[in-house]
């Protein structure tokens, strides 16, 4: 009880408060964020290691009134392979290989109020994406990267939750990757396509500066 309690305080303090951070302009600020949630590869990938997590740092400098540029740093973990027959023809042994991708983009972003509390935000393009191989062996694990260019697109709604400048962040981002024909690239050698193709769907908090 005393948890819901405290809950609900939290929520009606940061229910009055009049300020978006957005509405005082990106121009001479930075946003500094933190994201959480998943990552989807519908297909061939989908079908070879299933659903995965996603974490995400990222870096706004704001440029003019409405626009800056974003670095981000994340992490896709596409999780496990699924199919016995495909780690035998990988690694040569029925050893269950994990796939994921470190990616550091670097795009223009601009972000729209649209009421007093919640504002729009669109980005894009493009970036580093090594996908790496995670083989076990025994207790060490050993790992096969190839880095890959690609592109990206992506749309989020923040709330502004204070006049401090804290903001909750709800968005998705489209990863297009040039990811080749390598054999030792791992998605390459699970579901024989070159491009590589996902979605992260995440939520976050980002802080505005001054």
């Amino acid at each position: 009880m005393k948890r819901f309690y405290f809950i609900t305080a939290l929520f009606l303090i940061t229910s009055l408060a009049p300020v978006n951070a957005v509405s005082q302009g990106l121009k001479g600020r930075e946003v500094l964020g933190l994201r959480l949630g998943g990552v989807a590869s519908p297909g061939a990938v989908e079908d070879c290691f299933g659903r995965g997590s996603e974490l995400e740092l990222h870096f706004i400098e704001g440029l003019g009134s409405w626009y800056g540029v974003d670095i981000a740093l994340s992490m896709h973990n596409f999780g496990r392979s699924l199919s016995r027959e495909k780690n035998i023809d990988f690694t040569g042994s029925d050893r269950t290989v994990e796939a994921e991708i470190y990616s550091l983009t670097f795009g223009l972003v601009g972000i729209r109020s649209v009421t007093d509390r919640i504002s729009l935000g669109m980005e894009g393009g493009m970036g580093l994406y090594p996908i790496t191989a995670i083989i076990p062996e025994g207790i060490w694990e050993g790992r096969v990267t190839r880095n890959q260019f690609g592109f990206y697109t992506g749309a989020n709604i923040y709330y502004s939750l204070n006049r401090r400048g804290l903001s909750l962040d709800i968005g998705a981002k489209y990863h297009y990757v040039f990811s080749g024909d390598d054999p030792w690239q791992v998605l390459y050698a699970y579901t024989g396509e070159d491009r590589l193709r996902f979605i992260q769907m995440t939520v976050g908090i980002v802080f505005y500066t001054r």
